[in-house]
């Protein structure tokens, strides 16, 4: 089974980097008039550079590009040689070694030609070596004072456009007091180096000429920390001075997070010229830049799709702190094209006529809703994912329809470098060709946890109308190899229809090349029916036990008749007419029936009934699978837990109990609530989003304030929010 990447994600992170030590290094490798790194001389100094533990080494004066080679074959690091070109029978510059876990790097040189009249008769160069989050710079600088202006004028100005953290390493050929360094310093650069650590000569060291210089300009550029410094102990039975007239200098720092900016949006328009606006947010965010809302009215309605670049990673956080009600983005245009890495939390997003997001980077989405969006001839109603990363927790899909060749009413993943992990979300009401919620095709994977999907269908025009909660296929027939992982633990796939194969889910390998795993954990699959005389049909397999692969543990089948091949456990009810899972049931099309769900806490859910089957009929672990602790709407699950997304809850009349008439008022000294029914969690926040208390609370509770001073809170109980002046 293919890992997915989603497994590693922490949650609602402002950027994607984990914190990461760093060695640099900088050595002057010694020349004589072109004859150096003679084979004892490379080989010492590879020993010397090995034992250091360096990542990242800026060499100078490297003679010959096979000596470098020899030089980096022997240390097993990666490597860029620049020949500077003043010893045209041997080649002579700079290099730069890195250790090939840090990536490919993209290099760039460039030459610095000495000034007429100079000292200094040698051209002198840079190397920029650009990775994923920071810059290295490896250089070697004139012995002639303007000649070393000319050079930092440079450096200074190609540093200026890089947008990242930069690192350079060199011989300078000036002591910190230097006027070139006092330049780099009034710009911005750091020197790295303790100052008492001198580096030349290597036998008797009486000046700091090999520095490393730190440089980070914007607030999106990632953080560095200096961990250890200083000259590196030569390995055993060698002296520096044997290896070369410098000393070996390095830094080691710690890469971590960049700062983060909150941009409020304070205006409904939609102009990007609109300073406040959300689109003049979106265009003018940096990198790890978080959007918030701030503005009296509740919707945007957007006349131009908002573009995230490839590589930028920005979070829109909807809650608006005017009324603290989800922000609506509305219209007809889509909302989002995500090619980075793209956070939405607490929005409403409906009513769009194509995909209200199309994703290519890595998506995150937390407490939204995507409500009657309409992708019409196209594929994903609300979210199309196209070899990307999707993470969705704690969200509805309601309404929402497609009708394009792959489908998915709600969400279509397609391509092999699709992965999409789905928690504690509903899918209700769901239309398409293919797949009424969710359709998975051509190697795309997908996990789906403690979901409930609901009266979806497969019934748009057009033919083959499968799946009508959820259609996993690999349509092609050809001989490419395809595998498609389709993993559902503890969810509840119930009232689902499809007019042709595949009720609740339809599998479809087409070709020995195309492989389908199907796997089942602790989930319901009932009263889903097919066809336009309808039947019920929970589960339709292609290619049994050939193409597709289903494994079900401790799962409960309504019906598995219609060529479906069960591996392992399953309870499968003697009677579909029975209440034997649930209470409460509808009639669905013709004569059959469907159990109604209730809506808790803002999410359409299934509840079993009292004498279910269901109830404690789960397992607890599996291995190679998560079994979540916690059902769909945050109950804890007792061992063994129940089958299917939520445990078992008294019902009164299909609505469950929740706090109607709270009172919240400010005594002076701190909150009061009253009219609470039960034990319910409260938060407290600041007005700009920051928690500044949280609890848990019985009625007519009271609560202190200490240690808040913010004028104004905004306190959450029972997923209900009060807004108060405290002073």
């Amino acid at each position: 089974m293919k890992q997915f990447f989603l497994a590693l994600v922490v949650f609602f992170t402002a950027i994607t980097i984990q914190a990461e030590q760093i060695t640099f290094m900088t050595y002057n490798l010694l020349t004589n008039t072109g004859l150096n790194l003679q084979s004892s001389r490379i080989s010492k100094l590879a020993q010397i550079i090995s034992a250091s533990g360096a990542d990242i080494v800026a060499v100078q004066e490297v003679c010959g590009n096979s000596n470098f080679n020899n030089l980096k074959s022997q240390t097993g690091m990666e490597g860029a040689w620049y020949d500077i070109g003043n010893y045209p029978l041997y080649g002579y510059g700079i290099g730069i070694l890195w250790k090939s876990s840090l990536g490919t790097p993209t290099i760039t040189n460039y030459k610095v030609l000495h000034k007429e009249g100079s000292n200094d008769s040698e051209d002198r160069a840079f190397m920029v070596a650009e990775f994923n989050n920071f810059c290295f710079i490896s250089t070697h600088f004139a012995l002639d004072a303007i000649d070393r202006d000319t050079m930092t004028a440079r450096i200074i100005r190609v540093v200026n456009t890089l947008g990242k953290t930069v690192f350079v390493g060199g011989d300078f050929n000036a002591a910190p007091n230097y006027r070139c360094m006092l330049t780099f310093q009034e710009n911005g650069f750091e020197i790295l180096n303790d100052l008492n650590h001198l580096t030349y000569p290597s036998d008797n060291p009486t000046s700091l000429i090999d520095m490393i210089l730190g440089f980070r300009k914007n607030p999106s550029d990632v953080r560095y920390t200096i961990i250890d410094r200083g000259i590196s102990t030569p390995p055993s039975g060698i002296s520096f001075p044997d290896a070369s007239d410098h000393l070996p200098y390095y830094v080691k720092v710690e890469l971590t997070q960049p700062d983060s900016r909150t941009l409020l949006v304070t205006s409904n328009s939609n102009d990007a010229t609109v300073a406040g606006s959300l689109p003049w947010c979106m265009q003018n965010a940096l990198n790890g830049d978080t959007i918030k809302f701030n503005f009296d009215g509740a919707e945007i309605t957007l006349s131009n799709i908002l573009s995230i670049p490839e590589g930028k990673i920005l979070t829109v956080d909807g809650l608006n702190l005017h009324n603290q009600q989800k922000v609506i983005l509305n219209g007809t245009i889509r909302s989002f094209d995500n090619a980075g890495n793209l956070i939405l939390k607490n929005l409403i997003i409906k009513d769009k006529t194509t995909s209200s997001i199309t994703s290519s980077g890595t998506l995150t989405i937390e407490n939204c809703e995507f409500i009657n969006n309409q992708a019409g001839g196209d594929n994903g109603g609300a979210i199309r994912i196209s070899n990307g990363n999707c993470y969705i927790n704690n969200s509805v899909f309601n309404a929402n329809a497609a009708g394009g060749t792959y489908g998915g009413g709600a969400i279509c993943a397609y391509n092999e470098g699709a992965n999409v992990e789905i928690e504690s979300t509903s899918f209700v009401n769901n239309k398409s060709i293919r797949g009424g919620a969710i359709s998975v095709f051509k190697g795309a994977d997908i996990t789906i946890t403690n979901c409930t999907f609901a009266n979806n269908e497969a019934s748009f025009d057009g033919t083959d109308r499968r799946g009508g909660a959820i259609y996993c296929a690999c349509p092609d027939n050809n001989t490419v190899e395809e595998t498609i992982d389709c993993t559902i633990v503890n969810s509840t796939i119930t009232g689902n229809h499809a007019l042709n194969d595949g009720g609740g889910i339809c599998a479809y390998g087409r070709t020995d090349q195309k492989k389908i795993y199907l796997n089942l954990i602790n989930s319901i699959l009932a009263y889903n029916i097919k066809g336009t005389t309808p039947s019920y049909n929970d589960v339709h397999n292609w290619n049994n036990n050939v193409r597709v692969m289903i494994m079900a543990k401790n799962c409960i089948f309504g019906n598995t008749n219609y060529n479906t091949y069960i591996d392992a456990t399953s309870i499968v009810p003697q009677n579909i007419e029975e209440s034997n899972i649930f209470d409460s049931l509808e009639i669905f099309v013709s004569d059959k029936k469907r159990p109604q769900y209730v809506t808790y806490n803002g999410f359409p859910i299934v509840p079993i009934s009292s004498s279910s089957i269901a109830r404690g009929a789960g397992t607890a672990t599996l291995i190679g699978y998560t079994i979540p602790t916690n059902d769909q709407v945050g109950n804890v699950r007792p061992i063994p837990p129940s089958i299917g997304a939520v445990e078992y809850m008294e019902i009164t009349d299909n609505i469950l109990p929740k706090n109607q008439s709270l009172k919240v008022y400010y005594t002076g000294q701190g909150i009061m609530v009253e009219g609470l029914t039960k034990k319910c969690p409260v938060e407290i926040y600041d007005v700009m989003g920051k928690l500044l208390y949280q609890s848990i609370i019985a009625e007519q509770s009271f609560i202190p304030l200490n240690g808040i001073h913010s004028n104004v809170v905004i306190i959450k109980i029972d997923n209900q929010r009060f807004k108060i002046l405290v002073r």
